[in-house]
């Protein structure tokens, strides 16, 4: 269930056709919406024209800067200049120099030159192994039983043939899915696993069966992961018989997640270097698969450089569990980039998410946050979040239902050094006042500019208000800015360049995965050397 709101109307800055040299890639300013109220930041972005992405994808040619303009309330001013023989932005194009990161055990892996591999279909019930250098048609749903390994190695692509095309890897057996998910008693048993390891150069790419091109969100299912962890839909009275949770989108009868957090430390396999696009399958209202689904699983399993594009639903969905997971790419998802629900509780750390420019779904956001469903109180969503960039869909985007981070019901975060921008509602959106009211979440070393609305509660959208009580206590948890940094670069270039001349200095992220990244956004500078988004498992096409 989602909850519209009206918002004033968008108006962008009038721009200001800046000359680019044809060769070499350059940005376009950062579009400023007018936040009210706004701190005047740095400005000073550049002009346009002519990307072009990776893996042979064009980016938006011949865009143009904001020349000298200043957003309505001080809300931000943009000098322009000339990106390329202007050394004042240099560092938009150095982001994406350099070169490939070396091969690995793989020494060359030509995705479009596979050899087929055939078929999978029905349910795996024992372990199975797909091999290098090989592609696979996905026909219907293709489950990874109970206790039952998949392993795919580096350099194999998954064509999914339809909306029907889906993976699911099985929790434990427990639960009659026809009655509720509901048993009288027992324990689940270990669940199946996915172990796909690719490589920086040689990943592993589960896609539409679609030429290139004609590939579209929705192609085919996706990709879902079950386990056994804390889920705030499963419930037992007594500690002996109880329900555990139906999937999302998924027809095959199997029952995942548990009461209480006595599963949350186990692995449901491993996804390393892996890019999943053109999926999602919608059966209802409300009912719909993701790019990659996460139901419940552990802390055990492994997840890291995970790029999940063009998605008719959400990219990433976590309901419920423990797993963490770094070095994540949202692209173009028709709802949320990044979903986190029913009392998940991971670590997520180097997060880029970008929207495309328009949407089908209403209100697709960034981060969307909630703890339980609206009738249940039950365990609150405690997930941490520290080193995340997300962008909505630019100069182009007027659906003001789309926010950069919205915490609805329970929701117990903690979102550090971040950045939110480019946003046509508001950066952030807090529209449970059990939230932040009452200072259940926190957000520090957060920037959050360039976005239409601001910062918002849910009261202020009966009244019109664009900002309203939130900004204070945004503003006034530690090192939070609604100021632009800067020179910032531009995220919807192709590939983006989504980082400022010199990244602020953040918070130590204690207990993450690499507590030394205590700098504002995904990436530690605008050096080659940090741009952690190449290689073969990165690619920015819409088609």
């Amino acid at each position: 269930m989602r909850l519209r709101r009206l918002l004033p109307s968008l108006s962008l800055l009038p721009l200001l056709a800046i000359g680019c040299n044809d060769n070499t890639p350059t940005y376009p300013a950062i579009i400023i919406y007018g936040n009210q109220g706004d701190v005047t930041g740095s400005g000073n972005n550049t002009g346009s024209g002519n990307n072009t992405g990776s893996g042979n994808n064009t980016g938006s040619g011949n865009n143009t800067g904001s020349g000298n303009n200043t957003g309505s309330g001080g809300s931000g001013t943009s000098s322009g200049g000339a990106s390329s023989g202007n050394d004042l932005y240099a560092h938009c194009n150095t982001f994406n120099g350099g070169d490939d990161p070396p091969v690995g055990k793989v020494a060359q892996c030509d995705l479009d030159g596979l050899t087929d591999g055939g078929e999978l279909s029905g349910d795996i019930t024992a372990n199975k192994t797909l091999k290098t250098g090989t592609s696979y048609q996905l026909k219907g749903t293709v489950r990874v039983m109970p206790g039952v390994t998949l392993t795919i190695e580096p350099c194999v692509k998954i064509l999914g043939l339809s909306p029907d095309s889906i993976l699911a890897v099985t929790p434990g057996e427990l639960g009659n899915p026809d009655r509720g998910c509901t048993y009288m008693t027992g324990k689940p048993g270990p669940g199946g696993k996915l172990v796909a390891e690719g490589e920086p150069m040689a990943p592993i790419v589960f896609t539409s069966a679609k030429p290139k091109g004609t590939r579209a969100a929705g192609d085919w299912g996706g990709v879902i992961l079950m386990g056994n962890g804390l889920n705030n839909n499963a419930s037992s009275a007594n500690g002996v018989s109880g329900s555990r949770v139906l999937p999302e989108g998924l027809l095959n009868g199997t029952c995942f997640g548990w009461y209480n957090d006595d599963y949350n430390t186990e692995s449901s396999g491993t996804l390393a270097y892996v890019r999943i696009e053109y999926a999602s399958k919608k059966i209802s209202a409300d009912r719909e698969t993701n790019g990659l689904t996460l139901g419940a699983l552990g802390s055990g399993t492994v997840i890291h450089h995970v790029m999940v594009s063009n998605s008719a639903d959400d990219c990433f969905e976590w309901f419920g569990g423990a797993v963490n997971a770094d070095h994540l790419i949202a692209l173009n998802c028709d709802d949320d980039g990044f979903d986190g629900d029913n009392g998940f509780s991971g670590k997520l750390q180097f997060l880029f998410g970008r929207q495309g420019p328009n949407t089908t779904e209403v209100d697709s956001r960034g981060f969307e946050i909630d703890g339980a469903p609206s009738e249940q109180t039950g365990n609150f969503t405690t997930e941490q979040v520290s080193n995340f960039t997300v962008c909505g869909g630019g100069p182009t985007d007027r659906d003001s239902s789309r926010d950069g981070a919205i915490l609805r019901k329970d929701a117990s975060v903690s979102l550090m050094n971040g950045i939110i921008t480019g946003f046509a509602g508001s950066g952030l959106y807090v529209q449970s006042t059990n939230t932040s009211a009452a200072n259940k979440s926190t957000m520090t070393d957060v920037d959050i500019f360039g976005n239409k609305a601001g910062i918002m509660t849910q009261i202020d959208v009966s009244t019109g208000v664009s900002e309203g009580a939130q900004r204070d206590w945004f503003l006034g948890q530690t090192g939070n800015s609604a100021a632009d940094p800067d020179r910032f670069c531009n995220c919807w270039a192709n590939p983006p360049a989504p980082v400022a001349a010199k990244a602020a200095v953040g918070g130590t992220p204690t207990g993450f995965d690499d507590e030394s990244a205590n700098y504002v956004g995904a990436f530690k500078d605008a050096s080659a050397e940090s741009n952690w988004m190449r290689g073969k498992w990165v690619d920015w096409s819409s088609n």
